[in-house]
């Protein structure tokens, strides 16, 4: 049997619910017993409006609800009432996570791949951002915190990837995004006194420029309490190298020291294998550098005022006894942490040095 189409029976039409034939002129589907009679401009105006007082009472409560669905009948609904109740615009908000430290080797590796010891900490403050306005909120990824007459600057990272923020990004109306700040700088104190503690953002939406200023009282850890990106290298660059070219980047990494017979690495007496792989290293990517000069590998390795050192001293003697190429190696004291250790060190001043391969006197020694 074929099915009628709707223009087979000028005496039939297709529901618009469920698409079965029925007659021209119902107002009632006899199949879905769906209501099909056509609605006027009134109606359908004020079915919008009954909406619209739903959606407004959920935001601002019931009497400013029926003032919105009068004004709804009246002109553009959406966009004019929310205006008129200046409720068309992002709104930020921020809540305090947590303070916490990431420690670079360890943190951001898996247990296999962890390394021996960790140089550079990070310090961050963990928020939850949200936009509970109705229309998107650009976010600049910088802001500031102050209290009393401290004033700190700080920035959004992203963890995973070990990279800033780009300087603006979107949060959408009704979501919310987890960011993590780090430290940038500190201004100088001023002589203006900030009550209590505040961080203020900034962000626009398509009204204009916004700020956010949000009293951090009850964090427990304020932002401003936390230091920034710490490097131990650097201090131990300038406690063991004065006066040498320190952090020189190559193709590996940054050598730890450079003078003019010397490419050095600084490690614990302990790690001195990480140590001897890294100048050998180093002093080979230093003559591709510079295609001419050669620096002999050289080992800075501290800690040899403590128990350990006897042990892990006589362990290397043995094993870099016929070792080429050329090194020298220096046993210096601890580093600047640890009680009683020098601010600068001196290599043959304080620390005492042994060079391979040994002949065969100093073996006998």
């Amino acid at each position: 049997m074929t099915e009628l189409g709707p223009s087979s029976d000028a005496t039939l039409r297709r529901c618009p619910k469920c698409d079965s034939l029925i007659p021209l002129k119902a107002v009632v589907c006899p199949v879905c017993k769906s209501d099909i009679k056509a609605k006027t401009a009134g109606q359908e105006a004020r079915e919008h409006a009954v909406d619209l007082a739903k959606f407004i009472r959920d935001w601002i409560g019931f009497p400013a609800a029926t003032i919105a669905a009068i004004a709804a009948l009246t002109g553009p609904a959406w966009n004019n009432v929310l205006a008129w109740l200046d409720m068309d615009h992002a709104k930020l908000d921020i809540k305090f996570v947590k303070a916490d430290f990431m420690n670079f080797g360890l943190d951001d590796r898996g247990i296999t791949e962890q390394a021996d010891e960790v140089f550079v900490t990070l310090p961050y403050t963990r928020f939850i951002l949200s936009n509970i306005g109705i229309v998107p909120a650009t976010v600049r990824s910088d802001f500031t915190c102050v209290r009393g007459n401290e004033t700190g600057d700080f920035y959004f990272i992203d963890l995973n990837t070990n990279k800033r923020l780009p300087a603006t990004f979107i949060i959408n109306p009704n979501e919310s995004m987890q960011v993590d700040a780090v430290r940038d700088s500190d201004r100088p104190h001023d002589n203006s006194q900030h009550e209590g503690k505040l961080c203020t953002l900034e962000y626009s939406d398509k009204h204009g420029n916004r700020t956010y200023p949000t009293a951090m009282d009850d964090a427990s850890l304020f932002p401003l309490d936390m230091g920034s990106i710490e490097d131990r290298r650097i201090a131990l660059r300038a406690q063991f190298c004065p006066n040498m070219v320190k952090g020189m980047r190559l193709v590996s990494d940054a050598a730890d020291c450079v003078d003019g017979s010397h490419v050095f690495a600084i490690e614990p007496i302990y790690l001195w294998e990480k140590a001897l792989q890294r100048a050998v290293a180093q002093s080979v990517e230093f003559h591709q550098f510079t295609q001419t000069e050669n620096r002999a590998p050289g080992l800075i390795l501290t800690g040899c005022d403590q128990p350990n050192c006897a042990q892990a001293t006589a362990q290397m003697m043995q094993a870099l006894h016929s070792f080429t190429p050329k090194l020298t190696v220096w046993l210096c004291p601890g580093e600047y942490q640890t009680p009683r250790a020098p601010d600068k060190v001196v290599l043959d001043r304080d620390c005492k040095n042994y060079n391979f391969p040994t002949s065969e006197q100093e073996s006998k020694q």
